[in-house]
């Protein structure tokens, strides 16, 4: 994986649904280290079996930053739909809470406020992600 110029990730973490598996972190400048970025990556599971493809770790599209407090500090969580291949859900931290990711469209869904059912959104600093036992 080539994380973005003169950055190292703290904090990595990875999931694994549908064919694919999805590496992600918060970065940080090895020279500034008040400048930070997020960077997610996804790649086919048969690329990570150790049989020789083509196949490479490709940025997801039309990245957002997940972290806003430029502290290097903090996590991310990254979970796939269990039911859609086309959806992963991402958290960050203060501002940047929570986005529903569309895979095919590259779009990039706020989930707080009027895309909840009770106009909410989780804690600045949610870390932990998962559906319920009916995959909700």
């Amino acid at each position: 994986v080539e994380w973005p110029s003169n950055h190292v990730p703290f904090y990595p973490c990875m999931a694994v649904a549908h064919g694919s598996i999805f590496l992600g972190g918060l970065t940080v400048n090895k020279s500034d280290p008040t400048s930070t970025d997020t960077v997610i990556f996804s790649r086919s599971l048969e690329a990570s079996s150790g049989r020789k493809t083509s196949a490479t770790w490709k940025p997801l599209s039309r990245q957002q930053k997940l972290d806003d407090d430029a502290m290097p500090k903090d996590r991310m969580a990254i979970l796939p739909d269990p039911n859609n291949a086309s959806l992963l859900y991402l958290a960050g931290n203060g501002g940047h809470i929570a986005f529903r990711v569309n895979l095919e469209s590259g779009d990039w869904t706020p989930l707080v406020g009027a895309d909840t059912v009770d106009n909410s959104q989780p804690h600045c600093d949610c870390r932990s992600l998962a559906f319920n036992a009916e995959l909700n």
